[in-house]
């Protein structure tokens, strides 16, 4: 089974920068940032801003 999707979530590291088409990963506190060092999720696709408060997300899944 293989897929892909797009989320949109406020459930991320607001301290950190984030720009389209930058790698996204998942925090220790269980929250997304775009620091390296946790398993990777995917990438932008939406960077946070005042008038829409969401982080994009792009991701893939795969089962072998």
């Amino acid at each position: 089974m293989a897929g892909d999707g797009t989320m949109f979530t406020d459930q991320f590291d607001t301290s950190k920068a984030y720009t389209i088409l930058g790698t996204i990963y998942a925090g220790v506190d269980g929250q997304l940032t775009s620091t390296a060092g946790g398993p990777v999720v995917g990438y932008c696709v939406q960077v946070p801003s005042t008038t829409d408060q969401f982080l994009g997300v792009k991701y893939e899944v795969y089962k072998p």
